[in-house]
């Protein structure tokens, strides 16, 4: 949302934002409501929330809704990684592939 508003900005804005959206589908897609108790609940109620937000931020041209979005989605990120199981010690004697 930064530049001279050319039609690269654009197109990269949008292109930003679809993926932001995306990957906000994806999660909340991903969520068992039935299942997930409370927390899927909130989850959910995030989800739409952030959803709604990039909608104004298109719409509005407003960098602090995309801003707002993407600190979400980096706190999501990061409590995924807090509880991702460590990668699997590599066996004596084997190699990694480069």
């Amino acid at each position: 949302l930064r530049g001279d508003g050319g039609v690269a900005d654009i197109t990269r804005k949008a292109r930003a934002i679809s993926e932001a959206g995306a990957i906000i589908g994806g999660l909340s897609s991903g969520l068992d409501l039935d299942a997930g108790g409370d927390i899927a609940q909130s989850l959910d109620a995030l989800y739409d929330y952030m959803q709604r937000a990039l909608v104004e931020a298109n719409a509005g041209n407003d960098a602090g809704k995309v801003r707002e979005v993407a600190g979400l989605l980096r706190e999501i990120e990061s409590a995924w990684n807090a509880i991702a199981p460590p990668a699997p010690a590599m066996p004596a004697g084997a190699q990694a592939i480069a």
